[in-house]
């Protein structure tokens, strides 16, 4: 998957409910519910359900 195709999907899926996955440090993952808020060409936001 190249940066094109990334952003295409976040803007394509502006406003719909969807469950995320965050990897983080030390195998910390966390699930939550929530959608993207805004997009802009190089960060968007995501409010939690």
């Amino acid at each position: 998957m190249n940066i094109d195709v990334a952003k295409r999907i976040v803007f394509k899926n502006l406003g719909i409910p969807n469950t995320f996955f965050y990897r983080g440090p030390r195998n910390q993952n966390e699930t939550f519910s929530g959608y993207i808020n805004k997009a802009y060409p190089a960060i968007f936001t995501i409010i939690t359900l």
